[in-house]
């Protein structure tokens, strides 16, 4: 099991931790995973009904996840959740810098494996 280093203060005030971002099926998907530090915050960030995290590498559009993603998300405190996104343009490459957006806010960057 991974350890995760502590989470930073936007990521104790979002609710939220990201815990992994990486590029799968050969490439064409990037796999995000996040922690849920506190359910209230995080679904108050998220919104009603709920828009799903999107990822920023440089200055390129946003990659977003399917809107079906969030539907019926539930979120409870440590659980770990994920998305997965069309990794358009091949943007996310082991060692790529990412920022993940969750509203207005924004955590990272992390680096993709």
């Amino acid at each position: 099991m991974q350890t995760l280093p502590p989470p930073t203060a936007t990521e104790v005030a979002a609710g939220i931790q990201v815990v992994h971002v990486g590029s799968t099926a050969s490439g064409g998907l990037v796999d995000a995973r996040f922690k849920v530090l506190d359910p209230a915050k995080l679904q108050v960030l998220l919104g009603t009904p709920p828009s799903p995290p999107t990822l920023i590498v440089g200055d390129q559009p946003p990659l977003m996840a399917p809107h079906s993603s969030m539907k019926g998300a539930r979120f409870s405190k440590d659980q770990v959740f994920f998305i997965l996104y069309p990794n358009t343009r091949g943007l996310v490459q082991p060692g790529t810098q990412v920022t993940v957006a969750v509203g207005q806010t924004k955590l990272g960057p992390v680096t993709a494996q």
